[in-house]
C-alpha cells in the first residue's frame, strides 16, 4: 500500500527494524537468562508474546478500517493512493 516512490525507502525501514532489532532482543535475552534462569526467560518471553497479541487484538478493528480505507484508495486512483489517504489522519 506504498507509493512506488516511497517503497524502497520503507523496505530500508522494515528491514533496518527487522534485522538490526534482533541483536539487541539476543543481548536481552541471553542478560536475562544470566540472571534469571533459561526457563524464567523463555517465560517471560512468552508471556509478553502473548500479551503483544492481545494487544493486537484489541487494536484489530481500528487498524482494519484503516486499511480498508487505503486499499479503496489505492485501487480508485489506479495503483497509487489517494493524496487525502497518505496524509496524517487527525482522530476528532
Amino acid at each position: 500500500m506504498v507509493p512506488d516512490a516511497l517503497r524502497g525507502r520503507v523496505m530500508a525501514v522494515y528491514s533496518m527494524m527487522f534485522m538490526g532489532m534482533a541483536p539487541v532482543g539476543a543481548l536481552l535475552g541471553g542478560a536475562l537468562a544470566d540472571r534469571l534462569g533459561a526457563p524464567v526467560t523463555v517465560a517471560i518471553g512468552g508471556l509478553a508474546s502473548v500479551a503483544g497479541g492481545a494487544w493486537f487484538g484489541s487494536q484489530l478493528p481500528k487498524i482494519r478500517v484503516e486499511a480498508r480505507r487505503l486499499i479503496i484508495a489505492q485501487a480508485m486512483a489506479g495503483g497509487e493512493p489517494a493524496e487525502e489517504m497518505t496524509a496524517q489522519a487527525v482522530e476528532e
